[in-house]
């Protein structure tokens, strides 16, 4: 898939954690086609950019799912603060990326590891993979400054319902 650019509108902003913000973006109009584990660039007002990486699979309704570390007088930050709010329009340029999730081939295990919002590409490929009929055994080993930042219920219920996969979280 070629980058391409696109405007989409900020649809919410949540505080998930001390310093870890989801921002949701409202792609309906505009689908934007990516693979689990791409990630995009942020162009912020005065055209610097970040990149985030996708933390939900690709589906067809076209919401798109950031998540996003505050740091003390960053510039996201200060903008996610100050200046961005639902209804806002971000200027975005992607999907890059070549690290996607690959199905395992027969019984072959799957080892992960994560730090911080680190999680996001991973958490898109595991709630796709648990979504499907893949059969690979997955370990994710997550770590973090605290505990229970930026790690969805639904991947682990996902995990202790199908019985395949399992989550470590040392901090």
């Amino acid at each position: 898939m070629p980058a391409a650019t696109f405007e989409l509108p900020v649809s919410s902003i949540a505080r998930i954690g001390a310093d870890v913000v989801v921002v949701s973006l409202d792609g309906a109009a505009t689908p934007m086609p990516y693979r689990e584990g791409q990630f995009l660039a942020v162009e912020l007002p005065d055209g610097d950019v970040r990149s985030y990486s996708l933390a939900q699979p690709c589906s067809g309704d076209g919401r798109l799912e950031l998540h996003i570390r505050l740091r003390r007088q960053g510039k996201m930050s200060r903008w996610l603060e100050d200046g961005l709010a639902p209804g806002s329009k971000l200027r975005l340029h992607g999907p890059y990326g070549d690290c996607v999730w690959q199905p395992a081939a027969g019984e072959e295990a799957v080892v992960m590891l994560a730090t911080g919002t680190g999680i996001a590409p991973l958490h898109a490929m595991l709630v796709r993979e648990l979504a499907g009929a893949g059969s690979a055994r997955i370990s994710l080993y997550w770590g973090g400054r605290v505990s229970g930042t930026c790690i969805s219920p639904t991947v682990s219920n996902g995990w202790r319902n199908r019985r395949r996969a399992s989550l470590s979280s040392p901090f």
